[in-house]
């Protein structure tokens, strides 16, 4: 009976190993919803492989094309994009010429847009223009709503079909200038977001009431308190580092402060946390690693300059880019260097990982595909100015833009999802499923132990019965 207890035993740890795993798997979503692609912001994708820098399609903001520069506004620069259900979202910062006095003028109209694009022709599903404004920072899409910076100090969510579902901004007397300071991340019902006043602000997903504030305290540092830090939140912790130089662990429910953590200079590069540690950079120009738990130091790294790149950390490695122009490998759990690439300028732009592949910006003007083992660049592709923006993977096609005013998805044609940016996506629905269906397998499995654990006893004392009498 105690072999048979135990191999019992055995067969349910086995089985619900498997539904694990099954229900693991289900949850890990293709599409890019925010900035570094999760919550955790791991900037990690189970995409196929980039292999080659076949230019599917680029986008031009439509107006951009007119002869007349006094009609035309210009793209300098774009966010980094979400790809959600074949849809690409993605922030423009502009400008155009303005109309003074009965005539046009060289001054200049800083105006901003978020755009929604076919993630497989690159065709324009929808442009909302707004004038002078930048949208400079990552939008957020989860559960059909779009939460992206609007105008200054302003944050919303917006219905892809119906438009506006609400804002929010930041009280502020007539001499104070505060903006949201961070792109937002959306998780457990609540869209989380740095601002340019010192705090880290919790909102409900749905209706914008603020649930909860952190302020940030005032240091030596120059540039005072501001949050640019995207916050990573996880397993009911948010992470997001300051202008400070200090970064934080809040409870994810009421906000309250679990344990800080200085460096000696900003932080404003998007924690990523993965396996109990905590990874990100600094101005001092060190990659650090922290408990995840208390805080405290597991290593740090020291870069050439400061570091303004979020890191990617997948399969025990942390990639990070530093304003020393390098791209850097670093083991993740003793901060040993495995590889560094060098390339042309500063790397602002924050790694992506897909298949093997590092995908990451230069202020050289390229597009990096780097092999993630060694550091060997794979291929590289030239635009014609600067990439700030942080690239996301998504369907083996990799998506960025340029500060020459283009947005690019590089990759081999497949097929993709028709685009649809106010339906849930099938891949969400299909995982769905998958869990549904591990879970009733973990409970048919159950369930047939069980009974044949009962039915041996029962046979058992039927025989020990049978043999008395």
């Amino acid at each position: 009976m105690a072999k048979f207890s135990k191999s019992v035993v055995t067969g349910l740890v086995f089985v619900i190993l498997i539904a694990t795993l099954l229900i693991q798997s289900a949850t890990v979503k293709a599409d890019w919803t925010m900035f570094r692609h999760d919550p955790a912001h791991t900037g990690a994708e189970a995409s196929n492989p980039v292999l080659t820098p076949t230019m599917l399609w680029n986008f031009t903001p439509t107006n951009a094309n007119t002869t007349d520069q006094y009609q035309q506004y210009i793209a300098m620069d774009w966010s980094s994009p979400a790809i959600v259900n074949g849809v690409v979202y993605i922030g423009m910062n502009g400008y155009n010429h303005i109309h003074v006095f009965g005539h046009y003028s060289d001054r200049y109209l800083n105006i901003g847009a978020l755009y929604l694009l076919n993630a497989s022709t690159g065709q324009e599903l929808r442009g909302v223009i707004y004038d002078n404004q930048a949208f400079d920072l990552s939008p957020a899409v989860v559960n059909d709503l779009i939460f992206a910076k609007t105008n200054v100090n302003t944050l919303s969510a917006l219905n892809a079909s119906s438009g506006l579902i609400w804002s929010f901004g930041v009280e502020r007397s007539i001499n104070e200038v505060f903006d949201v300071g961070s792109s937002p991340t959306v998780v457990d019902g609540k869209v989380f977001v740095g601002w340019s006043d010192g705090n880290i602000y919790a909102l409900n997903e749905f209706n914008g009431n603020r649930i909860w504030n952190f302020t940030t305290e005032k240091t030596a540092m120059s540039n005072g308190n501001g949050v640019f830090s995207a916050p990573a939140v996880t397993k009911g912790v948010v992470y997001a580092g300051s202008n400070n130089g200090i970064i934080y662990a809040l409870n994810e429910t009421n906000g309250s402060k679990l344990w800080s953590y200085a460096t000696k200079d900003e932080i404003q590069t998007a924690p990523t946390v993965v396996d109990g540690a905590v990874y990100f950079g600094s101005f001092d120009g060190s990659v650090y690693s922290l408990n995840a738990k208390n805080g405290a130091l597991n290593w740090n790294y020291t870069t050439g300059n400061r570091i303004q790149s979020s890191p990617a950390v997948t399969n025990g490695v942390v990639y990070i880019g530093s304003n020393d122009h390098k791209i850097y490998a670093i083991n993740a759990t003793n901060g040993v260097l495995i590889w560094n690439f060098t390339t042309g300028d500063k790397v602002l732009s924050s790694p992506a990982f897909a298949s093997g592949i590092v995908f990451v910006g230069s202020n050289d003007k390229n597009l990096y595909a780097l092999n993630a083992t060694d550091g060997s660049k794979i291929w590289n592709y030239p635009t014609s100015n600067g990439i700030q923006s942080s690239p996301a993977v998504f369907n083996g096609i990799v998506y960025f833009g340029s500060q020459d005013g283009k947005v690019y998805a590089l990759g081999m044609p497949t097929a993709s999802p028709s685009p649809s940016p106010s339906s849930q996506s099938k891949q969400e629905l299909f995982s769905t499923l998958t869990i549904v269906i591990g879970l009733v397998v973990v409970v048919v499995f159950v369930i047939m132990i069980v009974s044949l654990v009962v039915f041996r006893r029962h046979r058992k004392t039927n025989n020990l019965s049978n043999a008395k009498t």
